[in-house]
């Protein structure tokens, strides 16, 4: 069954999608002020970071809401579809991952040359 063919589907995912609207706020005032940084690389890797999380929320939605309804119609046990909705739950969390480890290096990156020259400046 397809999203688009039932209404109800829908709504729901987007009544859960509210849910998350706080933190999905905070996102794209990150991705703005990332677009409005000066620095090039600090910038691609916050707007790629944030970007693959708001896509992996949105996903997560549709997929936990869609999937275990689609699989059950097509004569799949609970335990498969347990399976399958732990499998994809893997793959999220290591994309998530990938995306603060994305922000962890902006956030990061090349500090520590900087800290330790204030660091000697302010023991000459």
């Amino acid at each position: 069954m397809s999203i688009m063919e039932d209404p109800s589907m829908l709504i729901t995912i987007l009544g859960s999608l509210l849910t998350n609207l706080p933190l999905l706020a905070v996102w794209f005032v990150g991705l703005y002020f990332a677009w409005r940084w000066r620095e090039a690389s600090f910038a691609r890797y916050v707007t790629i970071g944030l970007t693959l999380m708001i896509v992996l929320l949105i996903a997560s939605h549709v997929i936990s809401i869609w999937l275990p309804m689609t699989l059950l119609q097509q004569g799949y046990s609970s335990v498969e579809l347990g399976g399958i909705i732990g499998g994809i739950g893997f793959v999220f969390t290591l994309l998530n991952s990938g995306a603060w480890i994305l922000i962890l290096i902006a956030l990061f990156r090349g500090r520590g040359n900087k800290a330790k020259r204030l660091y000697e400046d302010d023991n000459a």
